[in-house]
Parts: structure tokens; C-alpha cells; sequence
């Protein structure tokens, strides 16, 4: 079973990293600004189409290997192989990445792309009437279900038993115990609740962020923004529902030993992980269809460009501007949102999930 779930991760990676170079805007290539009239410049595409065979090609070749030598190996040595292998994917991806991008922001340096067009922002302050995110009391309606586990646990607190799992392995049994306490049987819920609560806020951030206009394409980018505001938003609250729902369950099975059969405490995370899984594909498919759909320039827009943040991204992943308001940004390279370290805020979200985890497992 641990084997099956690691062919699946990287089958995922797999898909995933293949797919990003198609689905993402044809403006923004690994990370780098490319003006309208270079977009189709047979050197972006080269390295486009370099990135994914190199992915595929090591990923498929890392596939099938394990998926031959797993069943001759300790189940053990199997479930170490394969961790290593889903980190090497994700480095490889990295090495791609950063080559890529390095390349690409060399050629632009080197052919000074888009010189000589004017550089242009465009605010649409109309454009927030016409948002369609989820409002936010819809993505905290899962705090209700954990303030009532919270009372319940409390409330059946002395017919916990003395020792209750914290970890559970693949095979949906419990594998590390702790002696119970009052915050033993309730850290796994005060770190539900401080995600749930960043979810929150990450929602609220992203509702405010700015709108980014395209100078050549102003129809089209307004449209493209609003959906993929609108599909992060339901992506977000969907995420926050199904993550309550698995943790939720994993504390009822503390709060009641025995109320689940192995069966369901199998499949249940199971379920969770193939949903996750799935979910972002199906998010990353319909991002991608807005950036082919929306990213037409028009003939008459050629003779102005977007402006270039470039200086903004370093190694164009991380985004840093101080005069910046937005909190969260869109990615450059992959799907979905950024943080903008440039604001203090950024931070408090960044270190806040890393110092509780730490906590909980100094006190556990």
C-alpha cells in the first residue's frame, strides 16, 4: 500500500510538472516577463519543450524502476526508496526551473526584448464589482465543526484513554502513542484551527489584492482575473472542508478507540489524498484554459507593453515589493498564489505554522 501511494504521488508530479509549462500565460515564462510579440520566439518554446521531456523522461525512467524493483525489497527500504524518489522529482523540477529561467533571462538581456515599447500599468477600479469570490463566512463555516470537537472532546474527556495515537501509518493503524492530557487530546485540533483560521485570512488577502490589467489585452485580462480569482476562491474553501473532514475524523477515533473499522481508517485518508490530488488538477486544467482562452493581444495595443516587474521576482518565484499592497500575488511559474514578501504580514503567515508545529511536538 505505501508503495501504490508513492507511484501515485509521482504520477501526479508527474502530470503536473508536464502540464505547467502549457497551462501557464504565455507573458510569464519561468518565471520571466516576455513582451506579446516574442511570446512565440522559437527559443521560449525550445526551452518550454526542453523542461518538460527532461521531466518526463527522468520521471518515467525513476517510475519504472521502482515500480519493478519495489515488491523485491523490504517494505521497509521500499517506503525509503520512495520517499527519496518523490524529493528527487522535486529537485529535478527545481534544476529545470532554475536553468530554464536563467536561460530565458539571459536571451532577454541579451536581445532587450520590448525596448523600445511604452510601459504600461492599467487600474480598473470597476473591475471589484464584478467579483465573484465566495464570501468569507463560506470558507469559515468549517470552524463550527471543530469548536463542537472541541466541546465534545472536553466533554468526554475522562473516558479517553490514557494513551492516544498522534501519528498514523499508511496502512491507517496508529503508529506513535502519547499520554493523554489536556492538550495532548486537543493539539491535532488547535492545528486545524489555526489553518482553518489562515485560510481565512489567506481568502480575505487574496480578495484584496490588486486586479493586474494586461495594456494589450484589457477585456480579455479582466476576464482571466476575475475567474481565476473566483476559482481559487471555491479551490481554497472546498481544501479547508476536506481537510476538516479528515482531521475531524482522526479525532473522533481518539475521542472514541475502536469507532472506526481498519477498513475506513484505510480508505478514508486514502480518499483524502486521491481528492487533493484530483482537485488540483481539475484547478490547474481550468486556470490553464482561462490563460488560453483570455491572452489574445490585440493588433491595435501593439505599440504599448505591460509593465515589466521583473526586478520584483527574484529567481521569479519570490515576489518582494515593499509598494506593493497586495498581500498574495500570482504565481509566475505553476498555478495559484504567491506571498508578498515585501509586507510584514508575510511572515506572521510564513513562521506562524512552523512555530505551532514546533510547539505541539516539544509538548506532545
Amino acid at each position: 500500500m505505501e508503495q501504490a501511494m508513492f507511484i501515485t504521488i509521482m504520477v501526479f508530479l508527474t502530470i503536473m510538472q508536464s502540464i505547467i509549462p502549457v497551462l501557464m500565460r504565455k507573458s510569464h515564462v519561468f518565471g520571466v516577463y516576455v513582451p506579446d510579440e516574442y511570446q512565440n520566439d522559437h527559443s521560449v518554446l525550445f526551452y518550454k519543450k526542453l523542461y518538460v521531456v527532461s521531466y518526463v523522461a527522468l520521471s518515467g525512467i525513476l517510475l519504472l524502476g521502482y515500480a519493478l524493483w519495489m515488491n523485491k525489497l523490504e517494505i521497509s527500504v521500499s517506503v525509503a526508496l520512495g520517499l527519496v524518489l518523490v524529493f528527487s522529482l522535486m529537485i529535478w523540477g527545481l534544476i529545470l526551473y532554475f536553468y530554464c529561467h536563467g536561460k530565458l533571462l539571459q536571451l532577454k538581456r541579451q536581445t532587450g526584448w520590448s525596448s523600445t515599447l511604452k510601459k504600461v500599468n492599467i487600474t480598473d477600479l470597476g473591475a471589484r464589482k464584478l467579483d465573484e469570490m465566495l464570501p468569507w463566512y463560506i470558507v469559515a463555516l468549517p470552524i463550527i465543526f471543530t469548536i463542537g470537537l472541541f466541546i465534545l472532546t472536553f466533554t468526554q474527556y475522562t473516558h479517553i484513554p490514557e494513551s492516544i495515537p498522534t501519528h498514523w501509518g499508511a496502512n491507517g493503524q496508529p503508529d506513535s502513542f502519547t499520554e493523554k492530557s489536556y492538550f495532548s487530546v486537543i493539539a491535532s485540533l488547535l492545528l486545524l484551527f489555526v489553518l482553518q483560521i489562515m485560510f481565512i485570512g489567506i481568502h480575505e488577502a487574496t480578495r484584496k489584492s490588486g486586479i493586474k490589467i494586461s495594456a494589450a489585452n484589457s477585456a480579455g485580462s479582466r476576464i482571466r482575473q476575475l475567474g481565476i480569482r473566483k476559482y481559487n476562491s471555491w479551490f481554497l474553501a472546498i481544501i479547508n472542508l476536506v481537510m476538516t473532514i479528515l482531521l475531524s475524523f482522526l479525532q473522533l477515533s481518539i475521542i472514541y478507540p475502536g469507532i472506526f473499522n481498519q477498513s475506513l481508517m484505510l480508505l478514508v485518508p486514502l480518499a483524502f489524498l486521491a481528492f487533493v490530488l484530483i482537485g488540483t488538477l481539475a484547478y490547474a486544467m481550468k486556470i490553464g484554459r482561462l490563460n488560453h482562452e483570455h491572452e489574445v493581444v490585440y493588433p491595435d495595443k501593439k505599440e504599448v507593453s505591460d509593465f515589466d516587474s521583473d526586478y520584483h521576482w527574484k529567481a521569479g518565484i519570490f515576489y518582494y515589493n515593499k509598494n506593493d499592497p497586495s498581500l498574495f500575488v500570482e504565481k509566475r511559474f505553476g498555478v495559484g498564489w504567491t506571498i508578498n514578501m515585501g509586507r510584514p504580514l508575510a511572515y506572521v503567515y510564513i513562521l506562524g505554522p512552523i512555530i505551532l508545529i514546533i510547539v505541539l511536538t516539544f509538548f506532545m
